[in-house]
């Protein structure tokens, strides 16, 4: 499990149709090559990349194994992160004090 599910579901997008993420910001677990979760936001992605990162460790396969992209431009353009800089990026957007997903609005 690359994302814990409490963390995952509350920010993660169902996906749309024809088997396409319904938002425009995706993880893939890059050694399976398994989608993860689709999310609205960059930052959504990255606070549950944070979760996971403070809950199995910032170096555990679960987090570097991940990779972040845009599914609303050009392949050649989506790639954002992976790897330490995912990290990185995840822990820099993250609260300090843990709280890494808000709820939505209903």
């Amino acid at each position: 499990m690359a994302i814990r599910e409490d963390r995952q579901d509350a920010n993660n997008v169902t996906s749309g149709g024809g088997g396409r993420p319904a938002g425009p910001f995706g993880l893939i677990d890059v050694e399976s090559g398994n989608m993860v979760g689709s999310f609205r936001s960059e930052r959504e992605a990255l606070l549950a990349v944070a979760a996971t990162a403070r809950d199995y460790g910032p170096d555990s396969d679960a987090v570097r194994s991940l990779s972040l992209f845009r599914d609303d431009v050009p392949p050649e353009e989506g790639f954002i992160a992976d790897g330490a800089e995912l990290v990185r990026r995840a822990l820099a957007a993250a609260p300090a004090d843990g709280a890494a997903v808000e709820p939505l609005p209903t």
